[in-house]
C-alpha cells in the first residue's frame, strides 16, 4: 500500500509539473487564423501591421522575434507551375537583395512545410553591428498572394526547438490551394556576406 501512495504523489507530481511546464508555453502563444485558408501560432504578444499592399503580424518570444506577411495584392496570376517557381524564386530574390541584410550569409532552399512548398532562406552573421544572428524566412503562394513567415534571433546558436514549433505550427487548408499541385524544383542557393 505504501507503494501506491508513493505512485499517486510522483504522478500528482509530475502531473503538475507538465501542467505549469505546459501552461507557460501555452501563455506565451496564440493560435491565429489570419484567413480562410491560413491558421499558425503567433506570440500572445502580437501586434497587426498594415501597409499599402502587406498585412503582417509579429511579437516577440524568449528574445526572438517572430511574424508573418500576407501580400494580398495578386502581382501576377500563378496559372501553371514555371510562374508558381519563377514568382517564387524572384520573391526570393527579393528578399535576399535587401540591402539591410547585407552582413548576412544566406542559404535558401526549397523546403515544405505541413504540405505547402515554398523556399526557405536561413541568414546568419557574425557581425557584432547585426542586433539579429540568425533569421529564418519561409515564403510560399497561395491563391495568388504571397506569404512569408520569419523569425529573428539574437542568439548565435539557437535553440531549435521554439523556431521549429513556429514553422510547424503554419498550417494552410491545402484543399483550397490552387497551387498545391504545383511542383517546386529543388533549390539550394548560397549567398556569402557581401557578395
Amino acid at each position: 500500500m505504501q507503494i501506491t501512495e508513493h505512485m499517486k504523489l510522483i504522478r500528482l507530481f509530475l502531473f503538475l509539473l507538465i501542467s505549469i511546464k505546459s501552461f507557460g508555453q501555452d501563455s506565451l502563444w496564440k493560435k491565429t487564423v489570419f484567413n480562410e485558408v491560413l491558421t499558425l501560432t503567433l506570440p500572445a504578444n502580437a501586434e497587426p501591421t498594415v501597409m499599402a499592399y502587406v498585412k503582417g503580424i509579429s511579437g516577440g518570444v524568449n528574445s526572438n522575434y517572430y511574424g508573418f506577411q500576407h501580400y494580398d495584392t495578386v502581382f501576377l496570376p500563378i496559372e501553371n507551375e514555371k510562374i508558381f517557381q519563377s514568382s517564387l524564386a524572384g520573391f526570393m530574390d527579393g528578399r535576399i537583395a535587401d540591402p539591410i541584410l547585407r552582413n548576412y550569409n544566406v542559404l535558401v532552399v526549397d523546403t515544405v512545410i505541413n504540405s505547402t512548398k515554398g523556399l526557405m532562406a536561413k541568414y546568419t552573421t557574425t557581425n557584432t553591428v547585426e542586433a539579429y544572428k540568425q533569421i529564418y524566412y519561409f515564403a510560399t503562394i497561395a491563391n495568388n498572394q504571397y506569404y512569408g513567415f520569419y523569425v529573428y534571433s539574437p542568439f548565435p546558436n539557437n535553440n531549435d526547438a521554439e523556431i521549429n514549433f513556429f514553422f510547424r505550427s503554419i498550417l494552410f487548408k491545402n484543399e483550397k490551394i490552387k497551387e498545391r499541385s504545383f511542383k517546386l524544383a529543388p533549390v539550394h542557393l548560397i549567398k556569402k556576406t557581401g557578395l
